[in-house]
């Protein structure tokens, strides 16, 4: 917008409210500013209002209008970079041939120099913060100012307001402020003669939710850009209502680079979580599974401690069993497994190895119903019988000679020598995945 304002010095810009239209010279510092007119009533009044300064109010004579067209020239007193406001104003009220957006003052030219210090107010007063739509807006500490006081609100490139307040107190409450919002304005008062109190800065009109002191006659933005050419940048008067700040609304529609890499570095921070979890949840299932194994009972008699894989899993409990309870395995055995194990007298079994789990729903596959059949059988002690020859038997109290035992060829093996035979070696033994 501020490009816009900026004028090269044989620019204008020509403004077109209502009953007038008016144009200005490109405005520097020290520099003379020229305003051209056509059409309104005289008199005319032109204001220039900077921004958190004195403004300066200067009544046209009659002699410059003419035939329906005026011109008037006066040195600018702004200092560099100074940004301000021109209106102009005829017989039929405030602000009738409009109001000039933003303007800046540009360096001097041909080295013109004027005392560009603010020569201060009449009259100070204080005003609120913040300013919102429909809302209370109070105008205060103003014992100084001749009453009555008039306050002026304009808005940038639009329209403007005026307020009067009443006689006798030093502050004023506009009870609903009717200045849209996102709408930006300026303040000045004045009081009954003619003295200025100052200008503020740039008020922006908050939003509420309240609506229902806005009209169509409302302050609000109205002059736009219908036209540009070598010569002149032309701004008209409409009948638009903006609810927007012009200095902020053309970036509004427009994603900034600070947002995308905002973007691109969250969805960088979620993948690096992503894969910490991941990362975390396998190293714990290896974990877990390595502690599920542990020292294996070693079945092939070579003895020493082996640091392999176990079949039984560390949950299990390993706990002897008495023999009188022993007439099977407690896990339910295949056919094949029950005829070798029926080979066995009950009177030769040792305590044999029973494994329990917590869980009463496990049941056991055949290799591990196997192994623990012939580790109750690897680990059973040999027992020895002595016999003594018949010659060296001597006759007992009563009388009576135990003899030995006869061996008949028809006899079959032992059934522990079987059994030994069915114990399968460790390398024949696999361990669960």
């Amino acid at each position: 917008m501020r490009t816009l304002v900026l004028f090269l010095a044989t620019l204008g810009a020509f403004v077109e409210v209502q009953g007038f239209t008016f144009t200005s010279t490109s405005p520097t510092q020290c520099g003379d500013l020229q305003i051209s007119w056509a059409g309104g009533q005289p008199p005319f009044v032109l204001q220039l209002v900077p921004v958190w300064g004195t403004q300066t109010v200067f009544n046209i004579p009659t002699s410059a209008f003419s035939n329906g067209v005026g011109s008037f020239s006066t040195q600018l007193l702004f200092a560099q970079e100074q940004q301000f406001l021109i209106t102009m104003s005829d017989a039929t009220g405030f602000a009738t041939g409009g109001i000039s957006p933003l303007l800046t003052v540009e360096a001097p030219i041909a080295n013109a120099t004027c005392n560009t210090a603010d020569t201060g107010p009449a009259f100070f007063y204080s005003l609120d913060v913040a300013l919102q739509q429909c809302r209370p807006y109070t105008f205060s500490a103003y014992p100084k100012a001749i009453q009555p006081v008039t306050i002026y609100g304009m808005v940038p490139g639009g329209t403007g307001i005026v307020l009067h307040p009443p006689n006798g107190s030093a502050q004023f409450v506009w009870s609903a402020a009717n200045v849209p919002a996102g709408t930006s304005i300026i303040f000045a008062m004045s009081d009954a003669q003619n003295r200025t109190g100052g200008s503020s800065d740039i008020k922006v009109s908050g939003s509420t939710n309240d609506n229902s002191c806005l009209t169509p006659g409302s302050p609000s933005v109205t002059s736009q850009i219908t036209s540009t050419s070598a010569s002149s940048v032309v701004f008209t008067s409409s009948a638009i209502t903006s609810t927007a700040n012009p200095h902020t609304s053309s970036s509004s529609g427009k994603v900034s680079g600070t947002t995308i890499a905002a973007t691109i570095a969250g969805a960088l921070v979620g993948l690096g979580v992503l894969a910490a979890l991941g990362g975390f949840l396998v190293r714990r299932h290896r974990g877990n599974s390595f502690r599920r194994r542990g020292p294996h009972l070693d079945l092939d008699g070579a003895g020493g401690y082996h640091d392999s894989p176990s079949l039984l899993p560390v949950p299990y409990e390993v706990e002897p069993f008495p023999v009188s309870a022993a007439t099977g395995t407690p896990y339910e055995m295949s056919h094949m497994e029950s005829s070798a194990a029926s080979l066995v007298p009950a009177p030769l079994i040792e305590p044999a190895v029973e494994v329990t789990r917590p869980s009463s729903s496990f049941v056991p596959s055949s290799r591990s119903r196997k192994t623990t059949i012939t580790t109750s059988t690897r680990y059973q002690p040999a027992r020895f019988v002595l016999h003594t020859d018949a010659e060296e038997i001597e006759p007992d109290e009563n009388g009576i000679i135990e003899l030995p035992p006869q061996y008949s060829e028809k006899r079959g093996t032992l059934p522990s020598h079987r059994a030994v035979s069915d114990v399968p070696t460790s390398s024949q033994l696999s361990h669960p995945p």
